[in-house]
């Protein structure tokens, strides 16, 4: 069928960007940070067809895309010309050489990923999504030995990323992306020995009930050791505090150590996805 020309989305009166991608079931709307400052610093990157919206932002070097769609099959109907629509604005306003794709896996799946494999995106490593509740969490903080935890700054970035590329070799996040979380109200807590950050935890609470832990390290020669437990259960209890219901986060599937403590520590697990990448340059 011809594919009609697509419009830029004005954000709806009353009601954030999220909220409105957030609606729908076929939908991933990604941080409510990140996705309601698109119609402020980027609209032309927010495209909309019957109804059905695509949207993209910059996170950590690429491009990732936010979106809605009705039912499967306006997914299947819709995304390629949107799609097609979109890419070159991505390449353009934000200088990204991958985009990404992401998918709670469910019964959606069978019609999505065919879609996207015409588009020439690849799955990566399969993720898990984990929360624990406020209600009946026993969180007793104790500090390893001679370990000692703070409130970390942006003066403490370039040790962050140290630890990041040591424990994240094949996706490590850059300096400017930690900078821009930051910016944006994330906080940092550290875990030290003596002047050395020898862990962290890079977390956030959305202000609707839930907080997110985006990122948690812990150099090789201190594992085993508690830090990570211990950084978890402060960051719980800040959220908690903040007036969160519950935290947040999300992990590869094969990463069973981490698995493990979080299980051990109260997390449930709540979701299952992939996430897919492909070039901005169709040429590549």
């Amino acid at each position: 069928m011809p594919v009609r020309q697509l419009r830029r989305l004005e954000a709806p009166t009353g009601q954030s960007f999220h909220a409105r991608l957030s609606r729908e079931a076929l939908s991933s709307a990604w941080s409510p940070p990140d996705v309601n400052e698109i119609p402020v610093t980027h609209p032309e990157l927010i495209v909309e067809r019957d109804g059905n919206v695509l949207a993209a932002f910059a996170g950590n070097g690429l491009a990732r895309l936010a979106y809605s769609f009705k039912s499967d099959g306006e997914f299947v109907d819709h995304f390629p010309p949107m799609f097609e629509q979109l890419l070159p604005r991505i390449r353009k306003s934000l200088s990204a050489e991958t985009v990404r794709f992401r998918l709670a896996l469910g019964s959606s799946r069978m019609s999505v990923e065919p879609v996207l494999k015409k588009l020439s995106f690849t799955p990566l490593r399969p993720w898990l999504t984990f929360a624990l509740e406020k209600r009946g969490a026993i969180l007793t903080a104790t500090s390893p030995k001679g370990i000692a935890f703070r409130a970390g700054t942006a003066d403490d970035i370039k040790a962050i990323v140290r630890l990041d590329r040591e424990a994240f070799p094949d996706t490590p996040m850059s300096e400017s992306a930690y900078r821009h979380n930051l910016s944006r109200g994330h906080q940092l807590l550290l875990a030290t020995v003596g002047a050395d950050v020898i862990g962290y935890a890079l977390y956030s609470n959305d202000g609707a009930g839930e907080g997110y832990l985006s990122s948690l390290a812990v150099a090789e020669a201190y594992r085993g050791r508690a830090v990570g437990p211990a950084l978890t259960k402060r960051v719980a209890k800040w959220a908690f505090a903040q007036g969160a219901d519950h935290l947040a986060l999300r992990t590869e599937e094969d990463n069973s150590t981490a698995i493990r403590v979080y299980r051990a520590l109260g997390f449930k697990h709540t979701g299952s996805g992939n996430d897919y990448e492909r070039p901005t340059d169709p040429r590549v």
